[in-house]
């Protein structure tokens, strides 16, 4: 149940470009969000190394 609803939410982040707040019962919170990177900026950041720890084939990447 707890891994669905992860993969709902990030799902949710990923497609709809939102933040969602982790609920804390403290003074600080969380946020998860992801900034897409595309085109021209994505080849730029690729040739200066910056996803170079990723492989893209065995981390079943989707470009969508």
């Amino acid at each position: 149940m707890f891994r669905t609803g992860v993969e709902i939410i990030l799902n949710d982040i990923i497609e709809n470009n939102s933040t969602f707040k982790v609920p804390s019962m403290g003074y600080y919170g969380g946020e998860i969000h992801f900034e897409p990177v595309t085109g021209s900026e994505f080849e730029r950041l690729r040739a200066k190394g910056k996803f170079s720890g990723i492989d893209f084939l065995e981390s079943l990447f989707t470009g969508y």
